[in-house]
């Protein structure tokens, strides 16, 4: 891939085709593999592992306010440091059990984590999208603070809904 591209040389027409075909079909192949996981496990049985909870919890709460505790002092631009953590928020992937599958390991687990976070994240990632965008209503200071207008250090103000106003403002 570096030689093509530092080259300028290009793959044939069919191969970028073929490539193409293949990439499109990974994600509902991945929706298979959990599919096909989760079909041996109840559902009764995933929602009752307590196990499965503390690893929602960890992925979806602590590990975003983490990436944001932790990469505040480095990062400055507050839009890419809102991104960061919105991406750190997100549910578990369905790479998570195509890895446990090849490597031999639990992989009702992996698919119940997967089901889980996905379920909970309709609760956990509009908590994020809420702490970043109306921080001064959960006690500290952000681009919004609850005015429904933010400026967020662009020329013209822009509505709190809009994507480019999802990260606090630094102190």
């Amino acid at each position: 891939a570096i030689a093509f591209l530092l080259t300028g040389w290009e793959l044939p027409a069919p191969v970028v085709e073929c490539f193409s075909v293949i990439s499109a079909g990974t994600v509902p192949m991945s929706m298979l593999v959990v599919g096909a996981s989760l079909g041996s496990v109840s559902i009764k049985e995933s929602l009752g592992n307590w196990w499965v909870y503390v690893v929602s919890v960890v992925r979806l709460i602590i590990g975003p306010l983490a990436v944001w505790a932790v990469l505040r002092p480095f990062i400055h631009d507050e839009m890419f440091l809102g991104v960061v953590v919105i991406l750190a928020a997100c549910p578990t992937a369905m790479l998570a059990t195509a890895l446990t599958i090849r490597c031999g390991k639990d992989e009702a687990f992996a698919s119940e984590c997967v089901f889980v976070s996905t379920v909970l994240s309709a609760v956990t990632l509009p908590l994020m999208i809420y702490l970043l965008l109306y921080p001064g209503r959960a006690g500290w200071q952000g681009c919004c603070a609850g005015r429904g207008i933010a400026h967020c250090k662009f020329q013209q103000p822009r509505p709190c809904a809009a994507a480019v106003c999802i990260i606090p403002a630094r102190k």
